[in-house]
């Protein structure tokens, strides 16, 4: 219970309704969450050095979100020597990055389809995705591919999907959306997920897309090739 305790007097907020739970974070807590998002593992000198703190410091807030199921370690043979300690995300840390009220949303879509039946819900989605359609052609001005897509990713970060985009050897690029606010209802509405995927013409309506399934993670990486 003192553990507890301790825990979450270091967290700055305990208002968990703006449906981002990282905000309740202190910053050094955040920055590790978020590293951890974005990198998938990292081993602890390695975060260290990210975070330009001690090991022991960084250990200290490790401890605090293992005791809330965020966080879990690992060892792993990293080069030569003794294996290091590796830290990871747990599932349950999904929770606490944003998710744009889905669970609110999908309660929703539950009763639409009660009274609509699944095309009234499928019809829904369909106008959703017209007017972000609409809402991302009036914003995205670049004039080349690479212009475009830059801007194209902007406004998917701002809407808490965690972009990274890298530029592969062969002119592609992987997309890559390491959160995904939505996945309540994709997970129950696969169209969706289609929906998502149709955003991407807006960078140019001839783009070739092809989605790269990561098993066990729930990074969303697509690869797109100009036309």
């Amino acid at each position: 219970m003192a553990i507890k305790t301790r825990i979450i007097k270091d967290l700055k907020i305990q208002d968990c309704s703006s449906g981002n739970l990282l905000l309740n974070f202190s910053p050094t807590k955040r920055k590790i969450l978020l590293t951890l998002k974005r990198k998938g593992e990292i081993d602890l000198e390695s975060l260290s050095l990210e975070l330009g703190i001690s090991k022991m410091g960084v250990l200290k807030h490790i401890r605090d979100l293992e005791e809330l199921g965020f966080v879990k370690r690992s060892s792993k043979k990293i080069g030569v020597g003794r294996p290091r300690l590796v830290l990871s995300l747990t599932a349950q840390a999904a929770e606490i990055f944003p998710h744009a009220y889905a669970k609110i949303t999908l309660f929703a879509f539950k009763y639409i389809e009660e009274k609509l039946g699944k095309k009234g819900v499928e019809d829904l989605l369909k106008r959703i995705f017209e007017e972000n359609y609409h809402y991302y052609q009036e914003r995205i001005k670049g004039s080349t591919f690479e212009e475009r897509l830059k801007e194209f990713a902007a406004l998917r970060d701002q809407s808490g999907y965690m972009v990274q985009v890298k530029n592969l050897k062969n002119g592609d690029f992987e997309f890559s959306e390491l959160n995904c606010p939505i996945h309540v209802i994709a997970d129950n509405y696969k169209i969706a997920c289609k929906y998502e995927m149709e955003l991407f013409k807006v960078i140019s309506p001839d783009i070739k897309l092809k989605r790269k399934i990561e098993h066990g993670k729930s990074t969303c990486k697509f690869i797109l090739s100009k036309s």
